[in-house]
């Protein structure tokens, strides 16, 4: 059953507009303004819950979202008043421009689609690599050079770069290749 309910807050009278198909009454809403606004000390959890409209059906409740947010109460989700940051549109339509939380169209669908996990693990590691050019360069040359068994210049390198080994002997020993161990005393 999908319940469109009308939450206002008792103490302030904000008002939001949420699908669910829990109990209407015991469910808090998710809205990430509406949860803000549950968070402060003079409000809290205590609001009044009307529902609007009850259905198994899903189109019908879609239906009734459409009709409710452009007829009966337009635009409500661009009032103050109101807590919804898009038109509750009784489905999950959380997808584009229409999710609150999309930041430069990288957060929708990454979960699922492994092209926008790799495109945003593309401009995460961009964005790292250029703030730690420096430091990432250091950590390379230190590795490749204890690969070498070139223990002088690992240990260079190995002091420009901050690693989470506590001493340079702990990292050649788990990186250097066991004929290089010798030369470390």
């Amino acid at each position: 059953m999908y319940h469109i309910c009308k939450k206002t807050c008792n103490k302030c009278g904000l008002i939001y507009i949420c699908k669910t198909e829990q109990d209407p009454y015991r469910y808090e809403g998710s809205g990430k303004k509406w949860k803000e606004h549950n968070k402060l000390d003079n409000c809290g959890i205590d609001h009044h819950t009307e529902v609007l409209f009850s259905s198994d059906n899903k189109e019908k409740t879609m239906e009734f979202c459409t009709k409710y947010g452009k007829e009966t109460n337009p635009y409500y989700w661009k009032t103050p008043e109101y807590a919804n940051l898009i038109m509750e549109g009784g489905g999950y339509n959380m997808l584009g421009d229409a999710n609150p939380n999309r930041k430069h169209g990288r957060a929708v669908g990454w979960k699922s689609d492994k092209s926008i996990q790799k495109e945003n693990d593309r401009i995460r590691n961009a964005d790292y690599h250029a703030n730690n050019r420096e430091v990432e360069r250091a950590r390379m040359r230190c590795l490749s050079y204890v690969k070498k068994g070139n223990y002088e210049k690992a240990l260079e390198n190995f002091n420009k770069w901050n690693p989470k080994y506590t001493t340079f002997q702990e990292y050649w020993n788990k990186y250097a290749p066991a004929e290089r161990m010798s030369q470390i005393d």
